[in-house]
C-alpha cells in the first residue's frame, strides 16, 4: 500500500513525531482498516476515513488533513468533479489515487494535474515508507 508527497509537522503525539495527518476514503472498510493498522506502527496519524464521498466531505469539513488516500470509485462521486471539490476544500492536502491499474485515470491530464500520487491496490506495506521518504525529493509519485 503506497502513499504520498508528505508535509512533516512539528508536532508530538505520545511521545511519536507526527510526519503527517492522513484520511483514508475508500469504499472496501477492509483496505481502509489494514492501512489504518500498518500506518499505526508510523509516524503518520490516521484522523479520520470514509466509505463514500458524502461522508468523505463532512470529514475534512471538520478536519484539516496533510494526505488523503482516495478510491477513483468512491461512490457518490465523479472522479474529476470530486477531486475538484476536495482541492477547493483543503487546497494545500495531498491527494493519492487509489486505484487497481497505473494505466486507468492517471494518463488523463486534468486528472494528474489533481493528483500527488498513485497507490496500486497490489502494492506492499513494505513498500510504503519508501515510497512516503521519497517524496521529499520528488513532486510526482507513482506507486508501484
Amino acid at each position: 500500500m503506497p502513499f504520498v508527497l508528505i508535509l512533516v509537522l512539528a508536532c508530538v503525539l505520545n511521545g511519536r513525531k507526527i510526519m503527517a495527518n492522513v484520511v483514508l476514503a475508500d469504499s472496501h472498510s477492509i483496505y481502509r482498516l489494514g492501512l489504518k493498522t500498518y500506518l499505526k506502527s508510523t509516524t503518520y496519524n490516521v484522523i479520520g476515513e470514509a466509505g463514500s464521498f458524502a461522508e468523505l466531505h463532512d470529514v475534512l469539513e471538520e478536519k484539516p488533513c496533510d494526505v488523503l488516500f482516495y478510491d477513483c470509485y468512491l461512490p457518490y462521486g465523479e472522479l474529476l468533479d470530486s477531486l475538484l471539490r476536495l482541492k477547493a476544500l483543503q487546497p494545500n492536502m495531498k491527494i493519492i489515487l487509489v486505484t487497481y491499474t497505473q494505466f486507468f485515470h492517471i494518463n488523463q491530464e486534468r486528472i494528474r494535474k489533481i493528483i500527488d500520487g498513485v497507490c496500486l491496490r497490489t502494492c506492499e506495506f513494505n513498500d510504503v515508507l519508501k515510497t512516503l521518504s521519497s517524496f521529499d525529493k520528488s513532486h510526482d509519485a507513482m506507486i508501484a
